[in-house]
């Protein structure tokens, strides 16, 4: 399940008052942009639908200290085949679909930057 954390930098142009039309923009689309982004249809293991997908938002605050606007941090599953084509074609993909959706609904200046980041892990429910 990736976990995928979003940090919004209130600016002039984009007060704190507009990180709610930020986070319902983002809300929408990062779960599918995520999980096609991630998927590995040759291996069962890394399928992944939005549903998979953990979204957590918060404001920056004073001691955050982001240079970009918009901060997105995706953590996943490493998989080789997840790997491979990380940072030439999954990356760039993703970043695509999420400044698409941004300059499409009037948060085109907003600077942003997306890390994606691979490990091994383990979950369960308690």
């Amino acid at each position: 399940m990736p976990v995928v954390d979003v940090k919004f930098k209130p600016t002039e142009r984009h007060p704190l008052v507009e990180s709610d039309g930020v986070f319902a923009v983002l809300q929408t689309i990062l779960g599918r942009i995520v999980a096609v982004g991630l998927n590995v249809p040759d291996l069962p293991v890394a399928h992944l639908s939005s549903s998979d997908v953990e979204l957590n938002f918060r404001i920056a605050n004073r001691f955050d200290t982001g240079k970009k606007d918009l901060e997105i941090v995706v953590l996943a599953n490493m998989y080789p085949e997840r790997a491979d084509d990380l940072q030439s074609t999954r990356v760039p993909s993703m970043a695509a679909g999420i400044r698409g959706a941004l300059d499409l609904t009037g948060f085109e200046d907003l600077k942003m930057s997306l890390y994606v980041h691979l490990g091994i892990g383990g979950y369960t429910e308690l």
